[in-house]
């Protein structure tokens, strides 16, 4: 299932970035991290924001890369007031809650962007910071231990993601680029851990479920933006790949970049191993070719082989590359070619400072 908790939990570099330099006049060191509750977001003049995450002010623009536990945001979707469904009450001031104020925030960034100033290059933002793992107790309507699953429906954390391994090879998919925000066959909301779509219709109780999001404001309802289900009841049989994790981290020196990438896929009868290759996306659209890997077929504990198919499982670790233009890639891509059909899988990176 794809990890959706994509943040610097470094506390360690909150407190170098407020060391002073030597003298009588202080200078911020040269990263920064800082992690709390998003206390307020304001604009600022030339389309610029400034977030009080924790204690600290950082600043966000059009440079900055803004990301929720599903993808991306823009910075409107950022600074939207408009309140997440049943999202209950600010725990620090008990009003009502207003967008992403009082939700989580890690800010990172690089004090030489802009001297003087917590200009932030990543922000990440989460509503709450909730997890719910157990047996599914009820099956219409899905509850995991007597506490009811609802999908998460807003454009800017939605439960509704594109299907697993059929997007295009540039980056686009079927159903569009838009928010996914009702089910179709391009659409998924449950997955396996695997990263496949699975038939919610189809899960039944006992099986074991996972799945991130917030409680509502009554308190026994709980959102989910991800939901994994134990089953291999497949929304789609297909043989393709899928991305579950996706790490990277710049180095800033030759032949020292760091990849980390999971995923699964469906493989057709008979074959033992299906080879997957792993493509970077720079921000101009180019493509870098860092990893093959073999996909291999192997029964995992509790998850049944679909009907007709397996599943398989890989996972690159390397620390020896050199991104195009000294920089993580914006996106990757996992693609693989089994009885002549090539199909492709696209996620979002997470950067490790």
């Amino acid at each position: 299932m794809l990890n959706t908790r994509q943040k610097n939990l470094s506390l360690l570099k909150v407190a170098v970035a407020t060391l002073c330099a030597w003298g009588a006049s202080a200078a911020h060191a040269e990263v920064f991290s800082v992690e709390g509750a998003v206390r307020s977001i304001t604009a600022l003049v030339g389309g610029e924001y400034r977030v009080v995450c924790g204690n600290h002010s950082v600043f966000v623009n059009a440079s900055t890369r803004i990301t929720s536990p599903v993808g991306t945001l823009t910075l409107a979707q950022l600074a939207s007031t408009e309140p997440f469904p049943d999202a209950g009450f600010n725990s620090m001031t008990g009003a009502p809650r207003v967008g992403f104020v009082g939700a989580m925030c890690v800010a990172d960034g690089n004090d030489t962007t802009r001297p003087g100033s917590y200009l932030a290059t990543d922000l990440y933002v989460e509503v709450s910071e909730n997890v719910v793992v157990g047996t599914v107790t009820g099956a219409n309507p899905l509850a995991v231990n007597g506490v009811v699953i609802q999908p998460l429906v807003d454009s800017r954390i939605s439960a509704y993601k594109p299907a697993t391994g059929y997007w295009n090879a540039n980056g686009t998919h079927p159903a569009g680029t838009g928010p996914f925000l009702t089910p179709s066959l391009n659409v998924e909301v449950a997955r396996n851990e695997l990263g496949f779509g699975v038939d919610l219709s189809q899960v039944t109780v006992g099986s074991l479920g996972s799945f991130d999001g917030y409680y509502a404001g009554n308190g026994t309802d709980f959102y989910a933006y991800s939901i994994e289900v134990n089953t291999n009841a497949l929304l789609r049989t297909d043989p393709r790949p899928s991305i579950t994790r996706a790490n990277c981290r710049n180095r800033n020196t030759a032949n020292r970049d760091e990849l980390d990438v999971r995923g699964g896929c469906v493989i057709r009868p008979g074959a033992n191993n299906v080879s997957v290759q792993l493509h970077g996306q720079t921000s101009t659209g180019a493509l870098q070719l860092l990893a093959t890997v073999n996909c291999t077929a192997a029964p995992l504990d509790g998850l049944p082989q679909p009907v007709g198919f397996q599943f398989g499982s890989y996972r690159v670790s390397a620390s020896n590359l050199n991104f195009a233009g000294n920089v993580c890639p914006d996106r990757l891509r996992a693609t693989t070619v089994q009885n002549g059909i090539t199909r492709y899988d696209w996620s979002d990176f997470r950067v490790v400072r």
